[in-house]
């Protein structure tokens, strides 16, 4: 049995149920709400499958290639002869993608685990450049990204948790929102997801699979109180930790996570709240999620916003299914557990 599992309330694990019918409104933590909607997508077969070491030497050389490219800028040679290549194997990628209908896949894979669980579910367009320039702090202008309107309010209100960072160095890359409620303990929660296809690594060299895939994910839960403050629970390198941090008396969790409060209208006396919720029982479940997905925390007065990854080293699409089920359940009760501890 794992930390989470232990980390319950007796009485909760009697509110197991079976998957009843939709409500008509969803929980959403910018809307208030939202109306219950699920895409449906068609199976639409395997596809053409390209051989991993195929795909892995293709992406080594688009990263030598645009690594040759910015050589180039001190060095003219080294552009020249990087830009054929950096072309051709952003193209043959592409052509890959195509060819093993992987987007239509990840939006069917997607559909699959959101009618399982009764789940709503709609899919989100990658972000692309607009044409707005916004004028940067050194006089310099930069094109603004256009993000889909289901997912835009994310990226205003916790952006810290969709952009790469230290203990994740990809960014969350959204392909779909949920809105649900967990099995165990029948609460709503919100869910942005997506998947990027991942060939090697340490996770390959473990289990022998050549191909798989990295599940980037944000969840929210809302608390039945407001704690008064927005605070981050952020992994971050020692070299940046300070003594201005919020300390727990757990050495373990100081050393996994950098506190900080950002909105702290009465200084000292409103992070009172934020000690008090961080229970011990509560760090040990944070530590637990760290070294499993590693989870990093936005407490936004009464809303809990928790992000983390996984790799899953399968290509086999019923495996990605049940894994990425699992993946969700465990975010949803881990907020769960969050919202225990804190109330």
């Amino acid at each position: 049995m794992s930390i989470l599992e232990n980390a319950v309330s007796p009485d909760a694990a009697t509110a197991e149920h079976s998957h009843s019918k939709p409500t008509s409104t969803m929980w959403d933590p910018f809307k208030g709400s939202v109306p219950f909607q699920r895409e449906t997508f068609k199976n639409p077969g395997k596809g053409i499958k390209i051989p991993a070491k195929v795909q892995s030497f293709v992406v080594l050389l688009l990263l030598i290639s645009v690594l040759g490219v910015l050589v180039g800028f001190v060095w003219i040679t080294a552009a020249y002869y990087s830009v054929g290549p950096m072309v051709i194997s952003a193209a043959l990628l592409g052509l890959f993608t195509w060819l093993s209908k992987e987007g239509a896949r990840e939006r069917y894979r997607f559909f699959k685990v959101s009618e399982r669980q009764g789940w709503a579910f709609t899919t989100v367009r990658p972000p692309s450049d607009s044409n707005v320039t916004k004028k940067k702090s050194d006089g310099t202008y930069k094109r603004e990204q256009r993000y889909d309107p289901k997912i835009e309010p994310a990226y205003a209100t916790v952006p810290d948790l969709m952009r790469a960072r230290f203990g994740q160095p990809i960014p969350t890359v959204v392909r779909a929102i949920f809105w649900g409620r967990t099995q165990r303990y029948d609460l709503p929660f919100w869910l942005a997801a997506g998947s990027l296809q991942t060939f090697g690594g340490p996770e390959a060299k473990r289990t022998g699979q050549d191909v798989g895939y990295t599940f980037t994910m944000v969840t929210a839960y809302q608390l039945d109180r407001d704690i008064g403050i927005r605070a981050k629970l952020f992994a971050e390198p020692p070299v940046m930790k300070n003594r201005k941090d919020v300390q727990t008396e757990s050495v373990a969790f100081n050393e996994i996570f950098h506190i900080s409060v950002t909105d702290d209208p009465e200084g000292e006396a409103s992070r009172l709240p934020l000690i008090r919720t961080l229970t011990p029982a509560l760090q040990t479940v944070l530590i637990d999620l760290w070294h499993r997905y590693k989870a990093q925390v936005i407490i936004d007065r009464n809303i809990v916003y928790l992000a983390g990854y996984q790799t899953i080293m399968s290509d086999d699409d019923k495996v990605l299914e049940d894994c990425l089920t699992t993946l969700i359940e465990d975010f949803a009760e881990a907020a769960q557990s969050f919202k225990i501890y804190a109330e």
